[in-house]
């Protein structure tokens, strides 16, 4: 195995890899409010800020396989295998009154006059083509549109580039591709001299989102957004990423109109003034490193061919840094020794400062969602449950307890951040209700290694739960869960008792998610039945509260488990430790 380490910037968007990092180890505790941390040891050169950047780490595993010679793949080449949706390669002849692409991706565009003129000097360094000149005038007849198409509707993620190149700087919004299915649905790529913009559109408004960017005049560049469903946009030049400030909306609808180039598709307005090359449209979210292959094969900055093996890697998680005090080794070397937290860290430390309401009605996953902001990306499940009352925090609360409080609510997981970087939320599912994601096993490809050690725990463990609404404002609701199973040892019939849990100042909506959360209670406790401590090779691949076969012949076990902690140090050779409790089917009552 092999360990390589991504410096971030505060949206997530890669700056560089570093090398600087001597020693790295990463720990994940499901029961924690910060879920994920991490140490690292790295040599200061003075190139990290400790404030802003955040470190994301890899664990890389050769594959079996001959090496094999990675070349340079033409811009053409490199952009059909990533088959866009709609693709206008923009490369005929001066005088060229259709715009046509051959293969499934072909989209015809239509000019409405000669004011836009085709046949100018392409932009792709190796590109025997054309680009398209626009002239940044209000007149009609200076884009290119084509009509709807339904390839585009119901979309969950897009992706949008284009090269361009502009003679001189200008201070308007200038679009350079814009799409749309009618009234309802639309996107927009567009910049400005200083700034780059993503525009919305949806059946209520325009949403628009900014970023800082300073473009120079004469200067080719790759211009790419991508945005998936619950998470904010992301804006690329040049394959570097861009980062986005908050958005911003309007009331007005319907301003984007079918599909166009150098126009924004209504009244004449916000037309290019400069060059157009080979632009396309993506039904998914491109990656950073697609974008970035685009960008290397359509400049003269081209990889060199060059020898790879064959791998697979996994994240870690991304990890914001202190400020560690730094100390020189007896070689004279400043080391810092740095320790890391998850993304929830900022919502622990982010606190309302005036008195917090969510008012009754509200959905509990939009409540959620304007807690975390534009400034993480998001994975929702959403909920159609509101809140029978208005719920009310004091000044001081953090944002994170207040986020959780809303997910235990509905019986969501508290938030937690995968291993990408993404806040994710969705619901809670007992693990006896998942199917096992892995399989560990002592057997002669067993990766476990020896002193495992289980714990049981069962003299005061409840198999009776009552959850209690009491709010003023609301009719009493009360719900009780009794485990009476006889295959179960802490049930009241195996006991010859009954062990009472009472929990009052519950906020579930409903009579039936409180009687979900009362059976989720016992669910809980009776994974205290039996938990494992055990050791194996280095294993990245876990997430979170993941689910796994465990077959231990010393113990004489084979059963499911979920996965409550893991610690690992990010080096060849190293173990990586596992904690356990057994998942546990109760009776359905």
């Amino acid at each position: 195995m092999s360990f390589r380490y991504e410096l971030l910037d505060t949206r997530n968007g890669v700056i560089r890899e570093i090398d600087n990092v001597l020693s790295g180890s990463v720990e994940y505790n499901f029961l924690a409010d910060i879920k994920r941390t991490a140490k690292f040891s790295l040599v200061d050169d003075g190139a990290i800020d400790f404030l802003s950047n955040r470190i994301r780490p890899w664990v890389r595993l050769r594959l079996p396989g001959e090496n094999r010679l990675l070349q340079t793949r033409p811009f053409d080449s490199a952009v059909t295998q990533m088959s866009p949706t709609f693709r206008w390669k923009l490369d005929e002849l001066p005088g060229a009154a259709r715009l046509l692409d051959s293969g499934p991706y072909r989209k015809d565009l239509a000019s409405g006059g000669t004011t836009a003129t085709t046949g100018a000097a392409p932009l792709l360094t190796a590109d025997a083509g054309r680009s398209v000149s626009f002239p940044g005038t209000a007149s009609s007849d200076a884009f290119f549109g084509s009509g709807l198409s339904t390839q585009l509707n119901g979309l969950s993620s897009f992706s949008v580039c284009a090269w361009v190149s502009f003679p001189a700087t200008f201070s308007n919004i200038r679009t350079v591709v814009a799409t749309s299915e009618g009234a309802d649905w639309g996107i927009g790529l567009m910049i400005a001299t200083s700034q780059a913009h993503i525009r919305f559109q949806t059946s209520t408004g325009e949403v628009w989102y900014f970023g800082g960017y300073t473009f120079v005049a004469n200067t080719t560049y790759l211009l790419a957004a991508t945005w998936t469903s619950g998470s904010a946009p992301k804006f690329y030049v040049n394959g570097a990423p861009v980062s986005l400030g908050a958005s911003s909306s309007t009331g007005n609808s319907g301003l984007l109109s079918k599909s166009h180039v150098g126009y924004v598709g209504r009244g004449q307005s916000g037309v290019f003034p400069g060059l157009v090359d080979d632009a396309s449209i993506f039904n998914r979210a491109l990656t950073q490193d697609e974008i970035t292959t685009l960008y290397t094969a359509g400049t003269a900055a081209a990889v060199p061919d060059r020898i790879v093996e064959p791998y697979v890697e996994w994240p870690q998680g991304v990890f914001l840094l202190t400020s560690p005090t730094r100390k020189a080794n007896d070689t004279g070397v400043v080391i810092r020794d740095v320790d890391a937290y998850d993304q929830l860290l900022i919502y622990r430390d982010d606190v309302v400062v005036n008195r917090y309401a969510v008012a009754a009605g509200s959905k509990y996953t939009d409540a959620i969602e304007q807690l975390l902001g534009t400034q993480v990306d998001k994975n929702i499940t959403r909920s159609s449950l509101t809140l029978p009352t208005t719920m009310e925090w004091e000044p001081g609360t953090p944002k994170l307890s207040i986020i959780n409080a809303l997910l235990n609510a509905i019986n969501y997981e508290s938030l937690f951040f995968d291993e990408y970087g993404t806040a994710v939320v969705r619901p809670y599912v007992q693990p006896a209700d998942r199917a096992s994601e892995h399989t560990y096993a002592t057997d002669q490809r067993s990766v476990i290694l020896p002193d495992a050690e289980q714990t049981l725990d069962l003299f005061d463990i409840p198999n009776s739960f009552t959850l209690v609404v009491s709010d003023p404002d609301r009719p009493p609701l009360t719900s009780t869960y009794v485990n009476s199973d006889p295959g179960s040892i802490t049930s009241t019939v195996s006991r010859g008792r009954t062990i009472v849990k009472y929990m009052t100042e519950q906020t579930a909506p409903d009579q039936t998610t409180l009687d979900t959360a009362a059976r989720n209670a016992a669910y809980d406790a009776s994974q205290v039945y039996e938990q494992i401590s055990f050791s194996t090779g280095l294993m990245p691949i876990h997430s979170n509260a993941d689910v796994y076969t465990l077959t231990y012949s010393d113990f004489g076990i084979s059963a499911k488990y979920a996965e409550q902690s893991w610690s690992m140090t990010l080096e060849a050779g190293a173990t990586m430790t596992h904690t356990c409790r057994r998942t546990v089917r109760l009776d359905q009552g």
